[in-house]
């Protein structure tokens, strides 16, 4: 369900309201005129980063949404084949947090149709904030702090739970989705997250066929590189594909020192070790212990920095 604000003429209804209207006429107009086609996707991504922010220090409590000029889909009353009933706001859903805002509107809507010999009502959307499920309050910025303003971020799942009659309107009490959210910086580092993920699908590829621990160092030094760098980098399509192509090419160098007997020490020495039963007693621990035993961190060292540092492998982005 998409809600469009009238921007025909006057002031804007308070926070927490919604006329609906028709799409096209002096809305589009106006943004065709004063945007120059320009969508501002870059400062509504923003926008919407600040209001997913701001959410996780605000309070859960109750807040409410009037509607006039509306009328409930039919998703809002049928269930779904998952038997659920609702919709998705596509654009930033505006409440408030006074109850007495969202029904002053809605009751002055309906006594202005009545005076015009139209009978009609209003809709108020209840809803309960949760542990995730919060939105954004406003007050301590807006122009109108005693509305009470709170927003939720664009694509809010609202589900409802019932809906009843309160004199003029209907009162639908819904939960809130807000799970789709994302942050400006989450949206910038999806190219980086998905490099980091297959680098840590190969390093866990490896070790799961029971590959020696050094022989993964490449792949995680390569990883810890690439976490350190500037999210953006990534979103250029050519060092997308440099990142891309070196953990390839670390993946395939991996595999072709795993034959190395070196590689494998400190695993066959783990194997060696007798287990704690079957070791000598306090007294004779120290004259007893094999020699071989007591150098594999210093052997895994130097194996560890031979694989990292040799073979002329490609480990840096170029």
């Amino acid at each position: 369900m998409t809600v469009r604000w009238d921007l025909g003429g006057g002031s804007p209804p308070p926070p927490g309201t919604a006329p609906a209207v028709s799409a096209g006429g002096k809305a589009q107009d106006d943004f065709v005129t004063l945007c120059g086609g320009n969508r501002y996707t870059t400062t509504l991504h923003c926008l919407n980063s600040a209001i997913v922010k701001l959410s996780k220090i605000q309070r859960a409590v109750k807040v409410y949404r009037g509607m006039s000029r509306a009328a409930l889909p039919a998703t809002f009353w049928h269930p779904s084949e998952a038997n659920c009933r609702g919709a998705v706001e596509v654009g930033v859903l505006s409440t408030t947090a006074d109850k007495d805002i969202a029904l002053d509107y809605v009751h002055k809507f309906v006594r202005s149709e009545a005076e015009a010999g139209r009978t009609t009502g209003g809709i108020v959307f209840e809803t309960k904030m949760g542990i995730v499920d919060r939105g954004a309050e406003l007050e301590w910025l807006s122009q109108y702090p005693h509305e009470k303003e709170i927003a939720f971020p664009p694509l809010c799942g609202i589900e409802v739970n019932e809906i009843n009659v309160e004199a003029s309107c209907l009162l639908v009490n819904v939960r809130m989705d807000v799970n789709a959210a994302q942050t400006i910086e989450h949206a910038v580092s999806k190219m980086q997250r998905s490099v980091l993920q297959l680098l840590d699908i190969m390093a866990d590829e490896l070790r799961l066929q029971g590959a020696p621990e050094p022989a993964v160092l490449p792949l995680l030094a390569l990883r810890k590189k690439a976490a350190a760098l500037d999210p953006s980098w990534f979103n250029l399509t050519t060092n997308y594909r440099s990142a891309t192509e070196a953990a390839l090419e670390a993946r395939r160098g991996v595999l072709s020192d795993i034959g190395d007997a070196e590689l494998w020490d400190d695993e066959r020495a783990s194997l060696c070790q007798p287990s704690p039963s079957l070791l000598p007693s306090h007294g004779q621990r120290g004259s007893s212990r094999s020699s071989s035993l007591s150098t594999p961190g210093a052997r895994r060292a130097s194996v560890a920095s031979r694989s990292t540092g040799g073979g002329g492998r490609r480990e840096e982005y170029r």
